[in-house]
């Protein structure tokens, strides 16, 4: 913590973000390390930091120190969206497709999976795929999903060995 503390101290967001996952990490359900993360995630936010917005819209989603809150929860992640956070995508369809205080809509999850996975977002490929092999909404393209998987797989692979 002291080198993180003194990295932040110095103006560098990443060591900010490090700084508060330890909190968010190793917080064994107490409250009070919760509040500690969400504090120092504010502060690199307000430096603009995607993973901070990021982390404070997983906090609200999940009522991690917080009282839980689906629309403040979405407004962290289209902030992290707009600083090209592919998580940020990623999470602001998943409230879409499971309609979390938001319309449900699989189409407009769609377009957000299809940014963050235009980001090279894996777990957005995995959905894409999913979600077009199902023939919910549209007639099953084959190729198409099996497009979108192999993708999905080929880059966790890659991300596995290292490359």
């Amino acid at each position: 913590k002291y080198y993180y503390k003194l990295s932040a101290q110095q103006g560098n967001t990443n060591a900010f973000i490090n700084l508060g996952n330890l909190y968010f990490n190793n917080n064994n359900g107490n409250n009070k390390k919760y509040l500690k993360a969400k504090e120092i995630f504010v502060l690199a936010a307000k430096q603009k930091n995607s993973v901070a917005l990021l982390n404070l819209g997983v906090m609200y989603e999940n009522g991690f120190g917080v009282q839980k809150d689906y629309l403040i929860a979405k407004h962290y992640y289209e902030l992290a969206a707009k600083k090209g956070n592919s998580d940020g995508f990623y999470n602001i369809g998943f409230l879409y497709e499971n309609g979390l205080n938001v319309e449900k809509s699989v189409i407009k999850a769609l377009n957000y999976y299809d940014l963050a996975a235009m980001n090279h977002n894996t777990n957005a490929l995995f959905r894409l795929g999913y979600l077009n092999s199902t023939g919910d909404l549209f007639e099953i393209n084959l190729n198409k999903v099996c497009q979108r998987w192999l993708i999905s797989s080929t880059r966790d692979c890659l991300k596995g060995c290292g490359w």
